[in-house]
């Protein structure tokens, strides 16, 4: 009986470990998505700061 147990205990620690290593990838590609958002939104800003300015020199401030 107890060798029973400890072989779905084992089939259960692994299970966990594949779910596990699922979800470890899941947050990978949503901190790569992250980086890209990221990377536009700071793009985005720059354009902003570049309009303003040129914004500013034309109305003379």
């Amino acid at each position: 009986m107890s060798s029973t147990l400890s072989a779905a205990t084992r089939t259960t620690s692994a299970e966990i470990d594949a779910k596990v290593a699922a979800v470890d990838a899941r947050v990978a590609a949503v901190d790569a998505k992250l980086d890209e958002v990221n990377g536009t939104l700071a793009t985005v800003r720059a354009g902003q700061e570049a309009i303003l300015e040129l914004l500013r020199r034309r109305s003379g401030d």
